[in-house]
């Protein structure tokens, strides 16, 4: 249960990441563009704010040593697979043909964010990631 929660705070989060990139979007950009900016910038922001640590120190038992010792380099290429990941999820959303998440731009973000972080739970990637960094 506590996954389900976990994934509507992160598909809030993204919105409203969504939420401020389009707002700051000057020009027009197309939706491709906007999604992997929005999946890039979420984490991005999350590894900065320190809200990947507060996650793992939480989440996974004995990372209590996690630290923010990874270097930008690091970050900007894991901020890069996520972009690409939002790209991925966008593609099979958009085969799934269901109206609601595919004319509703904020739907479709908001179930993106819940998308991936579920996944990352069953494949245990969150896992790997905290153990490992």
């Amino acid at each position: 249960m506590l996954i389900l929660y976990e994934s509507l705070f992160v598909g809030t989060y993204t919105m409203v990441i969504f939420l401020i990139i389009q707002t700051f979007s000057f020009i027009h950009v197309s939706e491709r563009y906007i999604l992997f900016i929005t999946g890039f910038a979420k984490h991005f922001l999350g590894a900065v704010t320190g809200l990947e640590s507060y996650y793992c120190n939480y989440k996974v038992p004995k990372t209590n040593l996690y630290s923010k010792t990874r270097n930008i380099q690091q970050v900007t290429g894991e901020s890069i697979i996520e972009g690409i990941l939002f790209l991925v999820i966008n593609e099979l959303l958009t085969k799934i043909k269901i109206d609601i998440i595919n004319k509703n731009i904020y739907a479709k973000v908001f179930i993106i964010g819940m998308t991936l972080h579920i996944l990352f739970e069953i494949f245990k990637i969150h896992q790997l990631f905290c153990r490992n960094y």
